[in-house]
């Protein structure tokens, strides 16, 4: 899981003088990619010096981590019994950078374990300057015939007289088979790569708490000075997504070993 930029944190400089933030600003901030785009209004050269002070988080939750152990021995110290429970978890309520509604967590429920299903649209309408009767976004969005079906598609043009959309583009590591993809062009922008083809979706992926828990323990029994039996177990369960009942069937596994030994003190 790369890292995320912890939203608001950012002061962006260029040649000495800050920034500010906003589709009809200075630039654009993609939290999840840490990627900044600057506005038509900032002319960026290869002399331009560009300097970003951010903090960010290696996660996307309030994580816990909760452990615990037990050790018993009795009959005379022949039986000696131990066990350990491990849990690593998500807090649901706790998001780091992004603020989750209703809406948003009926997305991740309804999601289960697909990482394509928990998304939002990423597409702004920033309308038109009243002045210039120029489009303040950077984007037209265009219907076209692809395989027979009706599609929309982002055509990059900023100061175009249409160009009423701004968006921010995710990366995504396998571009589905039925999606419109999206690869970066030198000036900047996004530019359609195809069906099924490019690198980027002009998506948001919303974050997915997870739960991992452990238990393990080890019992060993001595009936005789010469025999020994031994278990030790393991119960390992992983939600990938806490908010979701979907896809819960094979969250959990488990393994165990038994043995036996017998070490005489004498062999005749």
């Amino acid at each position: 899981r790369r890292p995320v930029v912890i939203a608001g944190t950012e002061k962006v400089y260029i040649d000495g003088e800050f920034m500010t933030r906003g589709e009809t600003n200075d630039y654009t901030i993609d939290y999840g990619t840490g990627e900044v785009s600057f506005s038509a209004r900032r002319l960026i050269t290869n002399a331009t010096r560009i300097t970003v002070d951010f903090e960010y988080a290696d996660r996307q939750f309030t994580r816990n981590l909760v452990g615990a152990s037990a050790r018993v021995r009795a009959l005379d110290d022949r039986l000696h019994i131990f066990t350990s429970i491990t849990q690593e978890a998500d807090d649901p309520g706790s998001p780091i950078d992004i603020a989750l509604n209703d809406s948003l967590r009926a997305i991740i429920a309804g999601s289960g374990t697909d990482r394509y299903r928990a998304t939002v649209s990423s597409l702004l309408y920033a309308g038109r300057d009243s002045i210039t009767l120029t489009g303040r976004g950077q984007y037209i969005l265009r219907d076209t015939i692809v395989n027979g079906g009706r599609r929309a598609l982002l055509v990059y043009s900023p100061g175009h007289p249409q160009a009423y959309y701004s968006a921010t583009f995710s990366f995504v590591e396998q571009m589905p088979a039925d999606s419109i993809g999206y690869s970066r062009s030198n000036l900047g922008g996004y530019v359609v790569a195809g069906l099924g083809k490019g690198s980027y979706l002009p998506i948001q992926f919303l974050p997915i708490p997870e739960l991992h828990r452990v238990i393990s323990g080890r019992a060993t029994f001595a009936p005789h000075s010469d025999v020994t039996i031994s278990g030790d177990y393991a119960l390992s369960s992983y939600d990938g997504n806490r908010l979701s009942s979907i896809d819960d069937i094979g969250n959990q596994g488990g393994a165990y070993k038994i043995s036996v030994e017998y070490h005489p003190k004498e062999i005749r």
